[in-house]
């Protein structure tokens, strides 16, 4: 019969069976849905009320807040604010972050208003040919003469193909627009003839002061 002297190698333990997987010990879940305001404020106050009987006792705990109510409607004014402000504080400290976090980011969204929508730029009225045949005409001289606004007028309607205007239809283009014909008018040359001054072209293009001054109609 044989028998060994050697030291039996214990028996390795079996793997507690109580550890938790690596999932399961796992922290919860980024996304884990917000409370909202009501069902935070429920779970705040719960807190508070555990914060308060843990440090004492249920029956301390709700004969403390008893006495703070009936204290705060007793004497009212500053009591009354110490209170609520502690009370407030108190639970405040309990809601949770998310809620509080999702609740100011409303606040900041209603205070930062409708996005700021630049003007458009004014658009200027196109320029009236005419007109600016005028000016190119007169330049620095007094005036200009008619017969050279017709030579012109005409110049461009041959060019653009168009059947040149008439003398009266250009005068009667003039007066429409409000610019006289003087009968002695000095051009850039130093002549004179008939045609059109350049003071008479200004006023003429500016604005008239009953226009400004009188009051809006409303509509």
């Amino acid at each position: 019969m044989y028998i060994s002297l050697r030291k039996k190698q214990p028996e390795p333990e079996p793997e507690s069976a109580e550890e938790a997987p690596a999932d399961e010990q796992a922290g919860p879940a980024e996304d884990e849905e917000v409370p909202s305001l009501a069902r935070a404020l429920a779970a705040a106050v719960r807190g508070w009320f555990t914060w308060c009987t843990g440090r004492t006792n249920v029956t301390v705990t709700y004969w403390g807040h008893g006495l703070a109510v009936w204290a705060a409607v007793f004497y009212g004014g500053w009591v009354a604010v110490a209170i609520v402000a502690a009370l407030v504080t108190g639970v405040g400290a309990f809601v949770p972050r998310a809620t509080v976090d999702r609740l100011t980011a409303r606040i900041e969204a209603r205070h930062q208003g409708p996005a700021e929508v630049e003007p458009e730029p004014a658009r200027e009225p196109p320029a009236d040919p005419l007109v600016a045949l005028l000016r190119h005409l007169i330049g620095d001289a007094p005036g200009t003469h008619f017969k050279t606004l017709v030579e012109h007028l005409e110049k461009g309607a041959a060019e653009a193909g168009q059947e040149p205007p008439t003398r009266a239809e250009v005068e009667a283009k003039l007066a429409a627009r409000g610019i006289g014909l003087r009968p002695s008018v000095r051009d850039a040359h130093g002549r004179v003839n008939r045609g059109v001054h350049g003071a008479d072209l200004e006023a003429a293009l500016a604005p008239s002061p009953d226009a400004e001054t009188a009051p809006a109609h409303d509509p």
